[in-house]
């Protein structure tokens, strides 16, 4: 039998853990736009707050509120499933920051980072689209496109890693003067 990234079909998980898929995807979204909106309270509020969060999304699947995100828009992406996890690590490494620390400080994605997502995001659009005679998305399910994209993201990594070499942020700062 001869597998081709070419004629990739799509594998989906069952249709029990999607549904699962959802609850905990739009509970990790609730959540991160939780911890967002109450960024400048005390970190038992914020606690507090993704605890209901949490908690509203246990009961029936008809009254909470990740089944209601859950028919209006189906199951959120991995990619921003990943970012909310994401932000809500970081939030929660700087819980013991003050809330005014915590707003004036962020820090912003690299530009070439979101150069890159935002392509991505027009290559799926694209395919969604039926443009590419190939369907993109579909590759991501096979072997070939989860190689593909671990060593994407390996890349990435290298490549930020690069620029946060020592003395990166003096020539940075030397520039903006």
């Amino acid at each position: 039998m001869h597998f081709s990234v070419f004629h990739a079909y799509a594998v989906l998980p069952l249709l029990s853990v999607q549904a699962v898929a959802l609850h905990v995807g739009w509970t990790l979204v609730i959540a991160a736009a939780v911890v967002s909106l109450l960024k400048a309270f005390p970190i038992y509020l914020r606690i507090a707050g993704v605890g209901l969060a949490v908690a509203l999304n246990f009961l029936p699947a008809s009254l909470t509120p990740s089944g209601w995100l859950g028919l209006a828009f189906q199951s959120p992406s991995l990619t921003l499933q990943a970012f909310c996890l994401l932000s809500l690590l970081r939030a929660w490494r700087a819980r013991h920051v003050l809330p005014v620390d915590a707003i004036v400080s962020q820090r912003r994605w690299p530009n070439g980072l979101l150069i890159v997502i935002a392509l991505l995001g027009w290559v799926l659009l694209l395919d969604l689209l039926a443009v590419f005679n190939v369907s993109v998305y579909a590759m991501g399910f096979t072997a070939q496109g989860v190689l593909v994209a671990l060593l994407v993201v390996a890349g990435l990594q290298i490549w930020s890693l690069r620029s946060q070499a020592p003395g990166a942020s003096a020539r940075l700062s030397d520039a903006a003067t």
